[in-house]
């Protein structure tokens, strides 16, 4: 290596080492603004953060080479450097944009470390050989390693830099250095400039409350907070309530049309349509999600509160229950401590079991649901509620049966027929989808056995459904957490009377909404519906005018005064096109009617819209 190289030479070199670096960063803002719509104000504070994190590169660099100068180690600590920053950057850098993909946010710190404590078993979901991917893992670490140490075996501009400086002037360096990037990480940390769009800042602090491409503006939640906390403190319990055991079941993605107990050609559910047949059902027949993504899905079951109505401590059908001296237990696959915080929003309850506790499965794997259930106590006389979270059916959930139909493809994985409209393999996608509401009804049934083994099942109100929908291929759509249309919207609603006479009536006549889900439970029970909650109990046969839904920048209402038929409006902020279908005689939504309906109508409906957007965009 040659040393004699003059000093615009070597600050030349490192400026041009800074671009290419920079260059990584700029590919990275290009998708992340062009393809996301984050806006530009992104760039400058990522760019700062990244500049910063290179610096404290050669900082560790200048410290390393202080303590032993030689030109072989040199080339070994730059070598070694340069490979975990560059690998660091490409891994990050892709998990945002996988994040992005598929969740619609920038993925927190707090929903790597779960998933990377289980990456054979997240690989093994996705398809993917754990082995083939350790082995392509080393083989590209040896590689860049390799390419590096070439490089620096010539041009090791931090090894030259070293052997420029005093030793007064390195230690000046090192220390300057080292202040900059402590206050930096400190400001990304505590989320005090750009954290609403700078990427690091989002993983390390995610301080803006977003689900995953709906939001909650945290001035006018904390306003309904200060509601919320007036109707707690005036909530009295009824003495005369009937303590029933609630049973209540969410299965994460699963839509009703691919479910044999909603007349689906293919006998997806046969335990619960055994079931219906003995006269132990009664089911919604349309029931729709306030979204198309889980956290809000959730939050509004436990909360009656539709998307624009969210705060951060509401009062839930958990805090209620326990109110009235019930035990509160949830047992939920996949991982809500982490996943925006859902399990400071449920509440306090008597135990919480979820993705974070297990350690004898994977997260995503239902069978580690059923081994908490072996492990609860025989029900002794407590009126109790059981939460449980199901993930069969989704694209992420453990698959442990074989599978009933072939040849399947996991449609959450960036394969072109799934990605681009081309809806040639469809088929191999519903395979997959089926094979997993094949599996969500044997543990829907296994849950079943083991609580009525142990007492709960007695007397119990039990109520299956869904946190939203899944798209598979309608309107070239496929997974969730994006768009409005039926599939992603419409869930299942499933009340199940195990000690039922056999003459249940198989459908409920009114179209709920899930924030319909809780006050139902509480009117069945006798128990006071608190003021804050949105819902209708669907029991009192009152009218209702319109339900709301809501998935990022479109939003709409489902309009109950024209029964049966049930007209359906979204706008899509964005571009101002609207939508209207009449999903009773078109579920399919093919026929749009916007220009059919009267003016009177429209205005009204807009109207209704503007009412429920105003006061969160303000």
């Amino acid at each position: 290596m040659k040393k004699e190289i003059s000093s615009p030479k070597l600050a030349a070199l490192m400026f041009t080492e800074y671009l290419v670096w920079l260059a990584m960063a700029g590919v990275f803002l290009f998708v992340y603004v062009g393809t996301y719509s984050f806006p530009t104000d992104a760039v400058l504070p990522h760019i700062r953060v990244f500049t910063i994190l290179i610096f404290s590169t050669l900082l560790i660099k200048l410290i390393l080479m202080s303590i032993y100068g030689g030109e072989g180690f040199s080339k070994l600590v730059s070598s070694t450097i340069f490979t975990i920053t560059f690998l660091l950057f490409v891994i990050y850098y892709a998990l945002v944009l996988i994040g992005l993909e598929y969740w619609n946010r920038v993925i927190s710190l707090e929903l790597i470390l779960p998933y990377i404590r289980q990456l054979p078993q997240f690989l093994g979901v996705l398809g993917v050989s754990p082995f083939i991917a350790l082995v392509f893992s080393v083989c590209v670490i040896v590689g860049v390693f390799f390419g590096s140490y070439v490089y620096m075996s010539r041009f090791n501009s931090a090894y030259l830099m070293s052997g420029r400086i005093s030793n007064a002037m390195r230690a000046s360096v090192i220390l300057l250095g080292a202040a900059i990037v402590a206050i930096t990480f400190t400001q990304v940390r505590d989320g005090t400039w750009a954290y609403e769009y700078e990427p690091i800042s989002l993983t390390i602090n995610p301080t803006q409350w977003k689900f995953q491409n709906n939001y909650a503006d945290r001035v006018y939640a904390a306003h309904l907070d200060r509601i919320q906390e007036e109707v707690r403190r005036a909530y009295v319990a009824d003495s005369d309530a009937d303590l029933k055991n609630i049973i209540l079941i969410v299965v994460d993605a699963l839509r009703p049309e691919n479910m044999g107990l909603y007349g689906y050609e293919r006998n997806t559910t046969p335990y619960l349509s055994r079931l219906a047949e003995q006269g132990k059902i009664r089911r919604a027949d349309i029931a729709h999600a306030v979204c198309a993504e889980s956290s809000c899905g959730l939050l509004a079951i436990a909360a009656s509160n539709y998307v624009h109505e969210f705060s951060r401590n509401p009062i839930t059908l958990q805090e209620v229950l326990r109110k009235h001296g019930y035990e509160v237990h949830m047992l939920l696959s996949g991982d809500h401590t982490s996943f925006y915080g859902l399990k400071g929003m449920y509440g306090p309850v008597d135990s919480y079991f979820d993705a974070t506790s297990a350690t004898e499965y994977y997260g995503n794997d239902d069978r580690m649901v059923l081994s908490r259930l072996e492990q609860l106590s025989p029900w002794d006389g407590t009126p109790t509620m059981l939460q449980l979270h199901l993930m069969s059916a989704h694209t992420l959930g453990m698959r442990f049966l074989e599978p009933s139909f072939l040849p399947e493809v996991n449609f959450s994985l960036p394969r072109s027929p799934f990605r681009d409209g081309k809806l040639g393999r469809v088929a191999e996608a519903v395979n997959f989808y089926d094979n997993g509401v094949i599996q969500t009804d044997l543990v829907i049934e296994k849950v079943f056995r083991s609580l009525e083994e142990k007492g709960y099942l007695e007397d119990a109100l039990i109520l299956i459904t869904a946190d939203h929908g899944e798209a598979l291929g309608e309107h070239n759509m496929y997974l969730h957490a994006h768009g409005v249309y039926e599939p992603i919207l419409r869930i299942p609603l499933i009340m199940i009377e195990m000690e039922g006479s056999g003459d249940a009536s198989d459908k409920e006549a009114t179209f709920p909404s899930q924030v319909d889900f809780a006050p139902s439970i509480l009117y069945e029970l006798g128990m006071p519906i608190p003021e804050t909650w949105s819902g209708k109990p669907m029991q009192d046969g009152a009218s209702r005018t319109f339900t709301f839904f809501q998935q990022g920048r479109e939003v709409g209402l489902v309009d109950h005064r024209r029964t049966p038929e049930l007209w359906k409006y979204w706008i899509d902020e964005w571009g101002g096109e609207e939508y209207v279908f009449e999903i009773v005689n078109d579920p399919g939504e093919k026929n749009n009617r916007v220009y059919e309906v009267p003016a009177g109508i429209m205005e009204e409906w807009r109207s209704e819209i503007l009412s429920i957007v105003d006061p969160v965009r303000n």
